[in-house]
Formats: structure tokens, C-alpha cells, sequence
């Protein structure tokens, strides 16, 4: 099991969780310190990035490669030296982390304070903090000036109602409306940065 809380993860740790090869300790571990390391959450966007480009070279260099080429020992030996410079390129290249949830409480209150702040261009976790009845609700995500940008048909269960954005919102300001049969239930302040 990780000990995540005294370091960052090492690299192998980093390349197994990317490969889906983390036992389960490890992996809930891993994922609860991701949530909140930005450093880390940078260091696996870059192994995923690493991961992508090989592929994409070696499917490449299958494709193009003259037929001459196509003995078992050039091909190791390309994918292998494309490997050590991607490899080496990852530690200078620092990508936005991406695809991370961010948790969002959303809490109506009246002023600046209760509205609720994220990142732009990341899964968002939104999380109505009040308790409603469980049921069926439609939640919205909509600009300032009344535009649905997002929308999705949910069931709220112990009397809490979560949802994930996964299509990630552009900076701005944004009011999230949750909707019962009967109509507009709630909406929350959301401004994405």
C-alpha cells in the first residue's frame, strides 16, 4: 500500500496506475492523493501522453515502413529508441492536468461567498450540499445569459444529488439548476477559472 501522504508516488507507481496494474489498496491510495496533487495529476498526464505517443509511432512506423524494415529486429529496435527520447522528453514537457474530478458543493446562499468555484476544461464533480427527496431531477448548466450548455437527467439517493461534467466548461460565470417534475427546484452560482 502507498504511503502518499509522506511523498509523491514514484514512477512505477505512476506507469502501473496508467496500465490499470495497481492492486486495489494501491490504487484507492493512489486516486485519493491525485484528487489533490497537482504535481502528480501533471505526472500522469505526461506517462498518458508518453503511453499515447508510442502507440501512435508504432502504427506509424508499421504503416510506412518499406518492406525491407519489417523484420522483427528494426521494428523492437525503432520502438525502443522512440521509446528513450519520448521517455526523456516527458520530464521537459509540463501538459494541464486534464480529465481529474474536481469535486464542486454547491450551497444556495445569498452574496459572493456561496457561489462555488472550479477550473476551467476539467471533469467536474458537482455536489448539491442541501438534501433533497430522492427522486428524479434534471440538472442544467447554463451561461450567464440563460444558454443550456449542459444537461443531464439524474436520481438523487440518500437524500444527496451528485453529477459529473465531464465535458469540461470554458472560464465564465454559470448558474447550475436542478429541476423536480413540478419545475425549477434550485440554482447555484458556478464560475469556472
Amino acid at each position: 500500500m502507498l504511503k502518499l501522504l509522506q511523498a509523491h508516488p514514484s514512477e512505477e507507481i505512476l506507469e502501473g496506475y496508467a496500465f490499470g496494474r495497481l492492486d486495489a489498496a494501491s490504487l484507492e491510495s493512489f486516486e485519493e492523493h491525485l484528487l489533490i496533487c497537482e504535481e502528480c495529476q501533471s505526472a500522469l498526464d505526461q506517462t498518458e501522453d508518453y503511453i499515447r505517443l508510442m502507440k501512435a509511432a508504432a502504427r506509424e512506423f508499421e504503416e510506412r515502413a518499406p518492406e525491407s524494415w519489417r523484420w522483427p529486429w528494426p521494428r523492437w529496435g525503432a520502438a525502443v529508441a522512440a521509446a528513450v527520447v519520448c521517455f526523456a522528453g516527458l520530464f521537459y514537457l509540463r501538459p494541464a492536468p486534464a480529465n481529474i474530478d474536481v469535486p464542486v458543493a454547491l450551497v444556495s446562499t445569498r452574496g459572493e461567498a456561496s457561489v462555488a468555484h472550479a477550473p476551467a476544461h476539467r471533469v467536474l464533480g458537482l455536489d448539491v450540499a442541501e438534501p433533497l427527496a430522492a427522486g428524479s431531477y434534471r440538472v442544467e448548466v447554463v451561461t450567464e445569459a440563460g444558454r443550456v450548455v449542459w444537461t443531464r437527467q439524474t436520481e438523487a439517493g440518500s437524500g444527496k444529488l451528485s453529477v459529473r461534467v465531464r465535458e469540461g466548461l470554458g472560464r465564465g460565470a454559470y448558474w447550475v439548476r436542478v429541476y423536480d417534475a413540478s419545475g425549477l427546484l434550485r440554482e447555484f452560482g458556478l464560475r469556472v477559472e
